[in-house]
């Protein structure tokens, strides 16, 4: 089964790209291009890459890599949808035209003329420009022939609504994944089978986590990134592994199952990244997944998930088990996604953002949970930047607090996080100041204010 996306059709399981040149090592030309070539030829012929996969050392590392290919292998350029995200600076949204325009451009200019981009599409959304006005800028870029269609990514249902009515909307791009199923009840899914728009999901096998190798925090190499989020973190773990032992199994009668048909001798069965995949594909026939692979091996059984099909009473069982098991995100995931709310004052997108973590899905009194919601809290209220999460962290590790707060009593840990708060505070004030945006710290503190003072009855 195919999917449209334009006037083109594109298989339901594609390829992301990002690991390839994002990781602290980079993936050789030649296994890179064989991977990418095996997914191509088993049918997954939509790659999606970005002008900001890549090392601070080695800059649009990802597109350079993607013009490589095309260059070593002509025959493969019209096989294939090319969709690319950018308009980021310094891990900021550029909404502006000149941001747009910069970075499309440049995208066009590393690749060449080798390959035209098919689809390219903002990273984020930037609150400081209207969503009309960013999909006007693009508009002009495809009027002038530098890509083909435009997508949106990290968006909720509303902004898609009012982008489509500027120009059409091809894709939208979102994690979603048994793990992740905001896109059901954020209205991205819903918008994109009213309006016939292709919901791109990235991460459809949880980061790694559903294809059930991972079982420790140990198993994640110590420089790899996904250390940082929540869900691969001891106090999450456990229960997340709950969900992978399920889809475990479940993929052991999916195979006994189909092996019946097939004759089990030959059949290889059903492997858990297979029916992770399958089942985000099965939400919806505008959904297209693009899990990452940096092997050929890895690619060529995620693109086999297109051959799995599941009964209405498969799909109803499998959903039973979704919706009973409490699933624990990275906060960065959910915040991410508030920020695309376009058009509000900065005060309604901080209440927005103090609800989200009041009402986060992460496990009560993890170090995650705890923590990092302090520090981004903090981050945000002074910065009030929607990279806010990155500086916390960042300032979080400076200082040590990760390690402290893991070891000795909780006297010690509360006492470390009390005394270190001035210090942070402090630095995080003189970077909102350097911002411009001291104000949030003032709003903050009045909306805090007023909601914890007790208020006056009325007689």
């Amino acid at each position: 089964m195919s999917v449209n996306i334009g006037r083109d059709r594109v298989g339901q399981v594609g390829l992301g790209l990002m690991g390839f040149t994002w990781r602290p090592s980079t993936t050789p030309d030649e296994q890179a291009f064989d991977t990418i070539k095996s997914a191509i030829d088993a049918g997954c012929n939509l790659l999606n890459g970005g002008t900001f996969y890549n090392r601070p050392e080695e800059p649009l590392a990802n597109l350079k890599l993607i013009r490589r290919f095309y260059e070593k292998y002509p025959e493969y350029v019209d096989k294939t949808i090319l969709s690319i995200k950018g308009c980021v600076s310094s891990f900021k949204p550029t909404g502006t035209r000149d941001g747009v325009r910069t970075s499309a451009l440049e995208a066009a200019e590393v690749l060449k003329g080798v390959k035209k981009i098919d689809i390219f599409e903002p990273a984020r959304v930037d609150v400081n420009v209207s969503i009309e006005d960013t999909v006007g800028y693009l508009a002009e870029l495809v009027k002038e022939g530098v890509f083909h269609y435009i997508g949106l990514s990290e968006v909720n249902g509303q902004t898609i609504r009012r982008a489509h009515k500027i120009h059409p909307i091809a894709a939208v791009e979102v994690e979603y994944s048994l793990f992740s199923r905001e896109p059901e009840s954020n209205g991205v899914l819903a918008a994109c089978e009213e309006l016939d728009i292709t919901l791109v999901a990235y991460s459809p096998v949880g980061r790694g986590l559903l294809t059930g190798t991972i079982t420790s925090l140990s198993d994640i190499p110590s420089n790899d990134m996904r250390r940082q989020f929540d869900r691969f973190q001891e106090e999450a773990l456990e229960d997340n592994l709950k969900l992978v032992e399920i889809v475990k199994r479940q993929a052991e009668k999916k195979g006994e199952r189909e092996g019946q048909k097939e004759g089990l001798r030959f059949y290889a069965g059903v492997t858990p990244a297979q029916l992770a995949i399958a089942w985000v594909t099965a939400q919806s026939k505008h959904i297209v997944a693009i899990p990452g692979s940096t092997t050929q091996s890895r690619a060529t059984e995620n693109a086999r998930a297109a051959e799995v099909e599941f009964t209405s009473d498969e799909m109803k069982e499998l959903r039973e088990m979704v919706e009973s098991f409490r699933d624990f995100l990275q906060p960065i995931q959910h915040n991410i996604v508030s920020f695309s709310q376009m058009g509000e004052t900065s005060e309604s997108r901080l209440v927005k953002f103090w609800n989200s973590l009041s009402s986060g899905k992460h496990p009560k009194g993890s170090q995650g949970y705890w923590i990092d919601k302090i520090l981004i809290l903090l981050a945000f209220s002074i910065t009030g930047s929607s990279s806010s999460f990155l500086i916390a962290l960042i300032l979080r590790n400076v200082f040590g607090l990760q390690g402290s707060l893991k070891a000795g009593p909780w006297s010690f840990r509360l006492a470390t996080l009390i005394l270190m708060m001035p210090v942070y505070s402090l630095l995080l004030l003189t970077i909102g100041t350097l911002l411009g945006r001291g104000e949030y710290f003032t709003k903050f503190v009045k909306r805090m204010w007023s909601r914890f003072l007790p208020r006056k009855k009325v007689q």
